[in-house]
């Protein structure tokens, strides 16, 4: 994600607020599993989702997350048909 999005949804305040709050990743001993994913690009997104009403599978490319990686491997999010297209 590019820093100049993250910057105007997210300022460095808010992000100051919500950082430590946020769970650090722990791998799983097994193999296999996820890699980590850049928290605040992902907590952005969430941000951009619920400020712009745009639906998870919209989420444009440029936040660099996929949808199915923030809603749990769904394409279609957490309430599918909510929201609106959406462009960045």
């Amino acid at each position: 994600m590019t820093g100049d999005l993250s910057q105007r949804l997210v300022s460095d305040d808010p992000w100051a607020l919500v950082e430590p709050v946020l769970p650090s990743f722990r791998s799983r001993p097994q193999a296999g599993g996820t890699a980590p994913i850049d928290q605040r690009a992902v907590f952005t997104a969430v941000v951009y989702v619920l400020t712009s009403r745009c639906a998870w599978r919209y989420l444009p490319p440029t936040f660099g997350v996929s949808p199915a990686r923030l809603t749990g491997g769904s394409p279609s999010g957490p309430h599918p048909g909510y929201g609106v297209a959406c462009t960045a």
